[in-house]
């Protein structure tokens, strides 16, 4: 089973660099077409709006499950073995709380927007709901690695936590 969602998460990430070369490419002949016909593509500006979006919720798992997020850990890094554990296990625990809980709250909103047929405003209007739902889903997704590198962190050994975030001297 962690095989088969591990497989999910790195092909909706996948998904996600596929949006992000559309999006290169899109603005390409967008810019193309309004300075040699001065005709620009209608729908290339929410197109990009709306691929920013599930390219950063469509990701969002990946790169958690990845540890490729941005961290300061100076005080991490000068605490013992313990301390690191203790700290590192509960932030990623309260991460995946609160992931969990806006992944929920996301939910609920894509039901009731998709219940009452809310649109998007724009030139070429689509339904509110596909974009609060791929929130719903990166939001969940990202709670369960959050969770699962919470679990990994208090589980793992000593040597393995320094491995992985570094030893800047502190006293095991």
């Amino acid at each position: 089973m962690a095989r088969f969602y591990d497989k999910v998460v790195d092909a909706l990430a996948q998904v996600a660099v596929l949006l992000l070369l559309a999006i290169m490419i899109g603005i390409g002949l967008d810019v193309a077409a309004r300075y040699l016909f001065n005709q620009p593509i209608g729908w290339m500006q929410e197109f990009v709006q709306h691929s920013l979006l599930y390219i950063l919720f469509l990701g969002m798992p990946w790169l958690t499950r990845e540890g490729g997020h941005v961290s300061i850990d100076m005080l991490v890094d000068a605490l013992p073995i313990a301390g690191r554990r203790v700290l590192i296990g509960s932030g990623l625990l309260v991460a995946g709380l609160t992931s969990g809980f806006l992944a929920s709250w996301a939910g609920i909103s894509t039901v009731d927007n998709f219940q009452r047929g809310v649109e998007t405003n724009g030139i070429y209007p689509i339904p509110r709901a596909w974009l609060i739902g791929v929130m719903a889903l990166g939001l969940a997704l990202s709670a369960v690695e959050f969770l699962r590198r919470s679990y990994k962190i208090f589980g793992a050994s000593d040597a393995d936590i320094l491995h992985r975030h570094g030893d800047l001297g502190a006293e095991p």
